[in-house]
């Protein structure tokens, strides 16, 4: 069977590196948001990479999760995994909230959105100089453009359809919160880059779902 991954916004393959999964895994790339693109064109351009012809996964990291549950709306994977993501508006933090529903985000211009990000590792719970490094060395490649875009499209978004899933989540997590986060399977200690972290844990969780 094969498992299309979304790696979290900032990150690439190597976020998933140390996972030891029983699947063809194959990464999908981050591509440039045209202008004034919706989420539902954008994951649609993604999804070009998934071979429908047979049988196949779909998974997906943070806003990596978000677009998975997007194209799952409309390619019907046989199954769906969530890492560290939301499902819908209400999983998000109140301050996020708040400045979705205000628009205070859209005053932030996109290089801050870069910057900011950069200087995630402690929010992110990262631990080691290697996951740092690994982390820091993934955001410097992506466009500033593709943060402040990833942001209006979270602000904006409908949420998932009704399927099924595994949604694995941290008890550690700083971004999202695992007190907000609902129908989840908790890994405890971890925080949103816990596939960095505690890959172990999180490979047996998705082994057992694709094996059930």
């Amino acid at each position: 069977m094969k498992l299309y991954l979304i790696s979290g916004l900032g990150a690439d393959a190597r976020v998933f590196e140390r996972l030891k999964l029983n699947a063809d895994v194959i990464h999908i790339p981050w591509k440039m948001p045209l202008d004034n693109e919706s989420l539902s064109s954008y994951v649609q351009r993604l999804s070009s990479k998934i071979d429908t012809s047979e049988d196949f996964c779909l998974g997906g990291l943070s806003f990596g999760g978000v677009c998975a549950q997007e194209i799952t709306k409309t390619l019907k994977p046989e199954k769906l995994v969530l890492i560290s993501t939301v499902k819908n508006q209400n999983e998000f933090p109140l301050r996020i909230r708040l400045a979705f529903r205000t628009g205070l985000y859209k005053l932030v211009p996109n290089v801050v959105f870069k910057k900011l990000a950069f200087s995630l590792s402690r929010i992110l719970t990262l631990t080691g100089k290697n996951a740092d490094v690994k982390f820091k060395s993934m955001v410097a490649q992506i466009d500033k453009k593709v943060f402040g875009w990833s942001i209006d499209k979270m602000a904006n978004w409908d949420g998932a359809g009704d399927f099924p899933y595994l949604h694995i989540h941290g008890t550690a997590e700083r971004l999202l919160p695992a007190k907000n986060i609902k129908n989840a399977t908790l890994i405890k200690g971890g925080g949103h880059l816990m596939v960095l972290n505690n890959p172990k844990e999180i490979s047996d969780l998705i082994n057992r779902y694709l094996e059930s």
